[in-house]
């Protein structure tokens, strides 16, 4: 049997689906399931940021993936720039940039996990969803309505608690 890719199936412009109702119980146990069949059909995959919305992504699709790609970008940079002012060749892994050395993740939903997961320091926000906070180093008490991205920085980045 041929698996057709959700990406080959439509315009170069699609980059996700969503799909939205004001019911999140409908979502999880109705809409979900039929989403994830065609997800497995399609090669497409299937995430949650929002207890209403649902994202059909493309394979390989996600924040950490893109953050990822950041870093490897930023890896190159930092080495053409490195090796451009220098009379030496460093061919050592010193100047990768790695997400799971030197990333500060925040993130409250489905969609943030494999991010937090990989980062080198994952922080959920205190109105994370469970797996999002399991996923996490640390939990904040504070909402991402209250500053808890805020309050994160100023903890991890700039020690004051």
């Amino acid at each position: 049997s041929t698996t057709m890719s959700l990406a080959s199936g439509l315009p170069q412009r699609v980059h996700k689906i969503l799909v939205m109702d004001p019911d999140p119980a409908k979502l999880t146990t109705v809409v979900r399931p039929v989403l994830e069949q065609l997800a497995r059909d399609y090669n497409a995959t299937i995430t949650q940021a929002l207890p209403t919305m649902l994202e059909v992504l493309p394979p390989n699709c996600s924040k950490l993936r893109g953050v990822e790609e950041l870093c490897k970008q930023l890896s190159k940079t930092s080495t053409t720039t490195a090796s451009s002012s220098s009379d030496v060749e460093n061919d050592d892994d010193d100047d990768l940039i790695l997400v799971e050395d030197h990333v500060l993740a925040l993130g409250d939903a489905e969609n943030d996990m494999e991010l937090l997961k990989k980062a080198s320091i994952g922080v959920a926000m205190g109105n994370a969803s469970p797996p999002a906070q399991d996923a996490a180093d640390f939990v904040m008490t504070e909402t991402n309505n209250e500053g808890g991205a805020g309050a994160a920085l100023q903890v991890f980045l700039f020690g004051q608690y």
